[in-house]
């Protein structure tokens, strides 16, 4: 899920929905601190975290407003389609 949140694709949006259900990894702060262990070892990683960031909190709202028994799916493919070309930023 660390990768995907990092690369920030479009057609990972789904997967890492699914995936912060699955683990319960689901707040903006907790999908940041699970990219935070994952990369920590990284020197590039300080400069791609605000995209990290970023991403979690699209992705942690989409989550609230699930678990609020809003149907999500359209929402879902909209900021999928808002991250298509873009990319984490270069190392």
């Amino acid at each position: 899920m660390a990768l995907k949140l990092m690369s920030g694709r479009g057609k990972d949006v789904q997967d890492i929905l699914d995936l912060a259900e699955a683990t319960g990894i689901t707040t903006q702060a907790a999908l940041v601190e699970l990219c935070d262990q994952v990369f920590a070892e990284s020197p590039s990683y300080q400069f791609e975290r605000d995209w990290v960031s970023s991403v979690s909190k699209d992705i942690s709202r989409l989550l609230v407003q699930k678990q609020r028994g809003t149907d999500i799916a359209e929402a879902a493919v909209e900021l999928a389609g808002g991250y298509e070309g873009l990319e984490a930023p270069p190392a």
